[in-house]
């Protein structure tokens, strides 16, 4: 008996190993590659007619590059903006994989070999523009308008289909953010006459086709899902999930100038990114260095995708170039514009930063402005860290401009917190 039963034992160990990579049936052979190839893999855990079976060490696939980043930062590695116009479940988990290496590669990252995990005969076509997310939180929205359920082990999303509620009637509240996809753009939370019931509106929820028995009332604060069908239960609750990880965010920015005399010493390159030991070291030899100064202007907040600007500027008045146009008012001093976006684990930043001097000519009256430094760079910065951008004067001097950038979250706190 005990033999059968270790027999028994090995078989099912066997058969789990062998389900947790087999795809899903019915794609195309163009689909499949694409789907292996990148290092997402779609398993279907019901079907074991394609499981492939490896005895070989030559038909193994080769080792891949061990990845930068942990399966816990996927909740906060960001996207750009990706719309599912039609395309299946597989099809958008295919994009989605898509778009997270290609992140990976522009932000200097190597890729986790994510694995996506689906019941048998769940793959409807999705119509979703869920904007700038994260990959996890991408993830629990197309498992919302498929009315699935998702969870992730490890690197493993694991989609499950709701049980059957055998008419049961379920209610249940969920407290809400203005990024939830069921919320609509004018309603206010902060509004008691906000409170409305909302019945089988497709439109309201981006396209999901709900249940005759399912009614959605807005409080608040709190969102209340009435329904006996599981699907719409399971739907809502993953765009809740999706909500909860993509919490608001803002950019906050502090800018440093630092000024290098001619003859200093300096073995920087003209563009480069520091951890903050690297920063107060280098912060710390610029006050031990004769001549150099150091300027620090005030930080901002910033909301991803807007222009925003930190200035230490002054106004004067000075007579126009066209005499006919009188008086004009300039301002001159220190200017970095800035418009960032989450990306990755960093922020996508854009800066044109001047340094300008000027006043009055005290013979004709009209303005003259002076351009100390100039620096225009497009790059990519891992949240909390440093970039420094250096613009060498003919004279031999150098102005290099340090931008700390960090996410935050409502609180002000860094929003890349440490998760499970």
């Amino acid at each position: 008996m005990r033999r059968t039963l270790i027999a028994v034992g090995i078989v099912l160990a066997a058969c789990c190993y062998f389900t947790a990579i087999r795809v899903f049936p019915g794609l195309s052979a163009n689909a499949k590659s694409g789907l292996h190839g990148g290092g997402v893999l779609i398993a279907n855990v019901a079907d074991s007619r394609t499981a492939p079976v490896r005895t070989k060490s030559s038909q193994r696939p080769p080792s891949r590059p061990r990845a930068t980043h942990e399966a816990r930062q996927l909740r906060d590695f960001f996207l750009a903006p990706l719309e599912f116009d039609g395309l299946t479940l597989l099809e958008s988990l295919a994009k989605l994989r898509t778009a997270y290496e290609d992140t990976c590669r522009e932000s200097g990252e190597t890729p986790l070999q994510l694995i996506f995990t689906l019941p048998p005969g769940n793959n409807p076509r999705l119509r979703l523009n869920p904007g700038s997310r994260t990959l996890e939180s991408s993830v629990h929205m197309l498992a919302g308008m498929a009315k699935l359920s998702v969870r992730r082990f490890g690197r493993e999303y694991r989609f499950t289909a709701p049980p059957d509620g055998r008419g049961k009637l379920m209610t249940e509240q969920f407290s809400v953010n203005s990024g939830m996809p069921l919320i609509p753009n004018d309603y206010n939370p902060f509004d008691s006459d906000s409170a409305r019931p909302v019945v089988n509106t497709n439109a309201f929820l981006a396209g999901l086709e709900l249940d005759p028995s399912t009614r959605i009332t807005l409080l608040p604060d709190k969102l209340k899902i009435e329904t006996s069908s599981a699907a719409d239960y399971a739907a809502i609750t993953s765009f809740k999930e999706a909500a909860e990880i993509n919490s608001p965010t803002l950019h906050k920015v502090t800018a440093m100038i630092l000024e290098i005399p001619a003859g200093a010493a300096w073995d920087h390159q003209d563009h480069f990114q520091l951890d903050d030991i690297q920063l107060q070291t280098l912060l710390r030899e610029a006050t031990q260095t004769p001549g150099m100064e150091l300027k620090t202007a005030p930080s901002i907040t910033a909301k991803p995708g807007e222009d925003s600007a930190i200035e230490i500027v002054h106004e004067f008045v000075a007579r126009a170039g066209n005499p006919e146009d009188g008086f004009e008012t300039y301002r001159v001093g220190l200017v970095v514009n800035l418009n960032l976006k989450p990306l990755g684990l960093g922020h996508q930043v854009v800066v044109d930063f001047s340094d300008t001097s000027g006043g009055v000519d005290p013979v004709t009256g009209v303005a003259v402005i002076n351009t100390h430094a100039g620096i225009t760079d497009q790059t990519f910065s891992r949240d909390a860290t440093t970039i420094a951008n250096v613009d060498t004067h003919p004279d031999g001097t150098r102005t290099v401009l340090l931008l700390t950038t960090t996410l935050i979250g409502p609180t002000g706190a860094p929003a890349r917190a440490e998760q499970p």
